[in-house]
């Protein structure tokens, strides 16, 4: 069980300040929009908490998580992932100490987090694969590339997150609110505790339009009439963006030192 200290409630106070600013953007601009049946407002919901414990997490440890728990003797698809790291700023009081990352994700001892159904995936997307785990469709942003993962920090194509990287906010030099984090995605696999691919993917050039039904990223729901994907920025904001962004964009989004010139939006 997690004990909130005082020390442990002040970190996550100053964490939920840090993305408040960009919070009350999404809040604003859904709340005309708001119905009960409105899922996809669940969906960015979702990636909001998730969004307030990585930053919770970076502010406690000065860093965003590695993409996955280190484990050289493991490939990066086998170790568990960095939601293992933002456990504890989760609203699930004690699922850290369910979780054994020294080990495969897979595990006889992780089957029961492994399937276990919390707030990581968003109703309009697959909700169970292969093996009754459940999967995230939030997928931690590596930078351009396939291989962007493995990249080092110093890399212009490399993102926030990396299987072995662990990125800073100084390393964030094309500016927090203008770095993706997290993306949706509906191409759901393995289980949100997996390592590797199932929770850090670079963008794939060779797979264009990125955003789109059946694409990398989005094509889940249609907001305000148009499709694309709820994207969590470094600095905690949540965007929708379109599938008609330009690819370079997008791809300007995903790294975060690429030093590219970004137009205002709409993109």
């Amino acid at each position: 069980m997690v004990r909130w200290t005082t020390g442990r409630m002040m970190r996550w106070i100053a964490g939920l300040a840090v993305g408040l600013a960009g919070l009350i953007w999404l809040d604003e601009s859904l709340s005309k929009f708001a119905h009960p049946h409105h899922r996809y407002l669940d969906c960015a919901s979702n990636e909001r908490n998730i969004a307030l414990s990585i930053l919770g997490y970076v502010n406690s440890r000065g860093s965003f998580p590695r993409g996955t728990y280190p484990n050289p003797a493991l490939a990066p698809e086998f170790r568990v992932s960095w939601y293992y790291h933002i456990a504890n700023y989760l609203d699930y009081q004690g699922l850290s100490q369910e979780i054994d990352p020294t080990g495969p994700w897979s595990s006889p001892a992780n089957d029961k987090v492994a399937t276990m159904r919390i707030f990581v995936t968003c109703p309009d997307a697959p909700q169970r694969v292969a093996g009754g785990y459940v999967p995230t469709s939030y997928i931690g942003m590596a930078g351009l590339g396939v291989d962007a993962p493995i990249l080092p920090v110093s890399s212009p194509r490399a993102g926030i997150f990396g299987y072995d990287r662990q990125t800073t906010p100084a390393d964030v030099r094309d500016g927090m609110a203008f770095t993706m984090m997290l993306a949706e995605s509906g191409r759901a696999r393995d289980s949100w505790l997996a390592g590797g691919p199932a929770t850090v993917r670079g963008l794939d050039t060779t797979d264009m339009p990125y955003i789109g039904s059946g694409r990398q990223f989005g094509g889940m729901h249609r907001v305000h009439g148009a499709r694309g994907a709820y994207v969590a920025f470094a600095d905690g904001s949540i965007r929708f963006i379109p599938d008609t962004i330009h690819p370079r964009i997008f791809e300007a989004f995903s790294t975060i030192a690429g030093g590219e010139t970004i137009p205002r939006p709409p993109w």
